[in-house]
């Protein structure tokens, strides 16, 4: 089972993924190393302030623990902003930290334009002001292949991480 609620809205934008591993110190404050089950190295950062507590307390545990993260391309890496973190001990988990289900699985969902080159499919996150600031949309390459697909058409896809790529497991076009 993957985790990951429903979106708010049929045409809401977002990068969201759920991923097992544990965080390994950087040298940078606020900075880590996430190392999934399967040996990937990812860097990651707290997506909130507010979690930089539990964020320091995975680093300084060493523990296992389920992350909810947004996808972050940096340069050839693939990079998470943490913004929620759960737990699957057995009994209550820990305080401030959510429990992950039994059956948790790890996967992602992204939401947004996507445009096809080769066997590769740019999926273009639109993000939202924050007061006068602006961003540009968020590029989140994925590995795979839509039959049908117009560049520019909103999509619903789910991927799995291998590696360093995030990988085309199902998709659906919205609208």
């Amino acid at each position: 089972m993957l985790p990951i609620p429903a979106p708010k809205n049929n045409l809401q934008y977002r990068a969201i993924g759920f991923i097992k591993g544990r965080l390994e110190a950087s040298e940078s404050y606020a900075q880590a190393t996430l190392i999934t089950e399967d040996g990937g190295e990812h860097p990651a950062t707290p997506g909130r302030i507010e979690l930089l507590e539990k964020f320091n307390h995975c680093v300084e545990t060493g523990a296992t623990y389920w992350f909810y993260v947004h996808p972050q391309p940096r340069d050839d890496r693939m990079g998470y902003g943490i913004v929620r973190i759960a737990t699957d001990a057995a009994g209550e988990p820990e305080e401030g930290y959510l429990h992950a289900p039994e059956d948790a699985e790890a996967g992602f969902n992204l939401r947004g334009n996507v445009e096809a080159r080769g066997d590769v499919l740019m999926v273009s996150i639109g993000r939202k002001p924050n007061g006068p600031r602006t961003f540009p949309p968020l590029k989140i390459p994925v590995q795979g292949f839509l039959p049908g697909i117009e560049n520019g058409q909103f999509w619903d896809l789910w991927a799995e991480q291998d590696g360093q790529d995030l990988v085309l497991v199902d998709g659906s076009r919205i609208g």
